[in-house]
């Protein structure tokens, strides 16, 4: 990193400001294109009627000058109008541009910690989504003062055989050597026009360069290099792109910061580390064998303590002395691990647990604590580390594990009984689960407790008859909560810790019990079922039926098992359809439809069948079960209310229109409103992904938007002057009018947010309950614009109709505070894609 700077005298350097000027501003131009547009534009339409007037004499003549330069002035209008929207859309993107390098830049190194690789990252970024031909990142040999690339991307041939030092002058005039100096954004915009840039204008030729941009970075107030861009054409860098460049410098300088921080940290954290495992293992494990293992030119041992005699048989002379010892006394099958550690394969400095061969051949097993040694320049050259013998443990932790494993495994309960008093002397988990009983609690009952009081008295004899050879009976035991519950009991004798036991194993019956009860009840219920059950293979070929089926098809059990369903097709349905069906129940998913079956007799009827694989203890489907209902009443009655509620929805629909047209012959000013605004509603409605539904209820609400002036006296609603205060609160009361009006009708419930909402304004300063923002429904939102456009471009009687770019400015300017800005924006693009909205006027 580079030392302190102080930002010296920047009038040396001022010529690099002016050199970054590109022109006035855009607002600039535009009102200086405006100022001219003004005068020719006067000039046009009051200088040229002056002299037309003076110079044609003849009527038709005039009539046909002045159209031709109504024309002309038309042209002009749009070739201008053309030239701005042109400027302002690549400012637009040129700034679109510059967010989404921002963007990227920092997604692409917030988590690296490389800085080499966050500086690559930053310049592969900007090269490629900023457009700019090279881009590199400079640094400064804090040492040296020589200027140095960390990362470039691009054109980097620019950089070969590049030598800067930040105290040669002659070099320093580029916009990196300014801005190193002046700790501020330098750029030249055109090399071929900058005198000071001569010295470098034959590099930047060769490379197709033209114009360049550095930007200091600043590390703790210290400029430790900057952030280059190069671009193959002048002019190229405007003041929202050095702004954004900027930030964007001042990013890459914390993350290169932070990345170097990191590798500091991390370097100070392994070697304390490293020392705290070294003189931990030989504090803690003294008293186990203690080695260490030199590694070049190949392992041997440096030392090794005498402990290591009782863990292998072997002194510390064999290992000495034999270099291949510390290799050979580990087990085959293990010794690839130990080789990994030695080859540093192994990543992990944990615990080692391998198996070891005695001098005597006996294997044991070995637990090693081990720490790398590295030297100076970084290659691992031994490893210390501590080895106990573990063998006794690794074997008492096996026999514990297999005790354990049996016992909390076991779903049955194991007691062991003394035969002497009954009492139970030991107990697995599951009996504690089944009981209810603590351990504690357990181990203080006898057999009398946990057995069901109508079984106590065969106690005497089943214990008797299982100690002479085992015994396995059914009975009842009792939980701790008093509840009974079915039992088999498997009981023999044995000794155990000197005494005369009974082991049992007891397996309790309940859910047996219960299964078999409900496979009873499962039998009786398909056969009482209302609904046709039919139990089928994969194949399709009919296994089982139940009574419905025959009532429902009129065929006997007996003449359909064996068979295939398609002896009840009518043809109805095509291959297709039965293809479909299959993929579906062979793919493990449930399929439900209708079909049109023929009975025993040849009559025709719809059934509703539901068909849900069946798959049995992992192995697959198995068999297919179809419940199926005769729906064919049922079918031609909702044939007949569809036909109903058909006509009903158009009676709806022409009274609606009815109260539509009604309204707009009450206000004369708006006659027609309603239907236009309505087309146009649906029209902005359907283009930001209304469904058929959704547009219906739209409809409806267009067309009663002002319902609610049912309810507001003609002298008030025909006043040709301006309201009162009071009559306007009389006026704004037209929407809750509305809601009480249609709310209570079920059908036009949906349909309330328009007449309710539709003056509510985004801002939150609508009436009639001041909602804000999303609070509004969206349909009130899209109405409300649609509503004020229609009245801007209408003719009324105290104003004529605003032309349609008038009305489109007012409705831009009240975007966010009347309008939703993302509707606005979506009808204002409909506009354009349409020339014009389908309306009536």
């Amino acid at each position: 990193m580079a030392g302190r700077r102080e930002k010296p005298n920047q009038d040396a350097h001022e010529h690099h400001r002016f050199d970054q000027d590109r022109g006035p501003p855009l607002w600039h131009q535009a009102l200086w294109i405006g100022g001219i547009y003004f005068l020719v534009s006067f000039s046009w339409i009051i200088l040229s009627d002056w002299i037309l007037l003076r110079l044609l004499l003849n009527e038709q003549t005039l009539i046909q000058v002045s159209m031709i330069k109504g024309i002309g002035f038309i042209s002009i209008t749009t070739l201008l109008i053309t030239f701005l929207a042109l400027r302002l859309l690549r400012t637009i993107k040129q700034t679109t541009r510059l967010y989404e390098l921002l963007f990227a830049v920092n997604r692409a190194i917030i988590y690296e910690r490389n800085p080499t690789t966050i500086a690559q990252q930053a310049c592969r970024i900007a090269a490629e989504r900023g457009g700019f031909q090279l881009a590199w990142v400079a640094l400064i040999d804090s040492e040296t003062s020589r200027i140095y690339p960390l990362a470039a991307w691009g054109r980097t041939a620019f950089l070969d055989q590049l030598v800067l030092d930040t105290t040669d002058d002659a070099h320093m005039t580029s916009p990196l050597g300014t801005a190193l100096r002046s700790g501020e954004p330098r750029i030249c915009v055109d090399v071929q026009a900058a005198d000071y840039m001569a010295i470098w204008r034959t590099r930047y030729e060769a490379q197709g360069l033209r114009s360049s941009a550095a930007f200091p970075l600043w590390i703790e107030e210290k400029i430790v290099g900057a952030f280059c861009c190069y671009a193959d054409q002048p002019r190229t860098f405007s003041p929202e792109e050095i702004s954004l460049l900027t930030v964007f410098a001042d990013d890459l300088a914390f993350a290169i910061e932070s990345a170097y921080r990191e590798r500091e940290r991390r370097n100070a954290v392994e070697a304390l580390e490293r020392s705290e495992r070294r003189f931990r293992t030989l504090a803690e494990y003294a008293p186990d064998a203690i080695y260490r293992l030199g590694l070049h030119p190949r392992p041997f041992t440096e030392y090794i303590s005498p402990a290591i005699t009782t863990i292998t048989g072997y002194a510390p002379e064999d290992y000495y002395h034999d270099p291949n010892l510390c290799l050979d006394i580990v087990h085959p099958d293990d010794r690839p691990h130990f080789e990994a550690l030695l080859n540093s394969q192994a990543r992990t400095d944990g615990p080692l647990t391998l198996r070891w061969l005695r001098k005597n051949g006996e294997i044991i097993w070995i637990e090693q604590h081990h720490t790398r040694i590295y030297d100076k320049a970084g290659h691992f050259v031994a490893l210390e580390g501590v080895a106990r013998d573990i063998t006794a443990r690794i074997e008492a932790q096996a026999i514990l594990e297999r005790y354990r494993l049996l016992s909390e495994n076991m779903h049955d309960i194991v007691l062991f009984v003394r035969k002497a008093d009954r009492r139970i002397i030991e107990a697995n988990a599951a009996a504690e689960e089944v009981y209810g009983y603590s351990r504690t609690r357990l181990l203080q009952c006898t057999l009398e407790d946990l057995r069901a009081p109508n079984t106590r008295p065969t106690i005497g004899g089943q214990l008797a008859a299982a100690a002479s050879g085992g015994l396995i009976f059914e009975t009842e035991h009792q939980r701790a909560d008093g509840s009974t519950f079915p039992v088999e009991v498997s009981s023999t004798s044995m000794r155990y810790g000197g005494e005369s036991v009974l082991l049992s194993v007891i397996r309790d019956l309940s859910q047996r019990r219960a299964a078999e009860a409900q496979i009873r009840l499962q039998g009786e219920v398909l056969a009482a079922v209302a609904n046709a059950i039919v139990i089928t293979d994969t194949k399709g070929t009919i296994q089982w039926v139940n009574p419905a089926f025959t009532t429902l098809t009129g065929y006997p059990a007996e003449e359909v098992l064996g068979q295939n369903p398609r002896i009840f097709s009518s043809g109805h349905q095509d291959r297709h359809f039965y293809a479909q069906l299959w993929a579906t129940v062979l793919a493990g998913k449930v399929w439900q439809g209708e079909t049109i079956n023929r009975r025993r007799d040849g009559t025709i009827y719809t059934e509703e069948q539901v068909i849900t694989p069946v798959q049995m203890h992992g192995n697959g489907i198995t068999h297919f079960v179809a419940i199926k209902q005769d729906i064919t009443e049922r079918k031609e009655a909702e044939a007949a209310l569809r036909t109903a509620h058909d006509a009903l929805i158009a009676s709806y629909d022409s009274t609606l229109a009815g109260w539509s047209q009604a309204l707009d012959l009450r206000d004369r000013e708006t006659e027609g409103h309603s239907s236009r605004v309505t087309l146009l509603t649906l029209q902005l409605a359907r283009a930001l992904g209304f469904n058929e539904e959704e547009l219906e209820h739209v409809r409806r609400g267009a067309l009663l938007h002002d319902i609610g002036k049912i309810g507001i006296p003609d002298a008030i609603l025909h006043k040709p002057g301006p309201l009162t205060d009071h009559e306007w609160r009389i006026m704004r009361r037209h929407p809750e009018y509305a809601y009480q009006l249609l709310q209570p009708i079920a059908f036009l419930r949906p349909a309330l947010a328009i007449p309710y909402c539709h003056h509510e304004h985004w801002d939150g300063s609508g009436y009639p309950r001041g909602l804000k923002g999303d609070e509004i429904p969206l349909a009130a939102r899209i109405f409300t614009i649609v509503d004020v456009w229609d009245a801007l471009t209408s003719d009324r009687p105290y104003r004529t109709a605003l032309s349609h770019q008038a009305a489109r400015e007012y409705i831009e300017a009240q975007a966010g505070s009347m309008f939703d800005p993302w509707v606005v924006k979506t009808f204002l693009t409909m506009l354009d894609q349409a020339g014009a909205p389908v309306m009536v006027h």
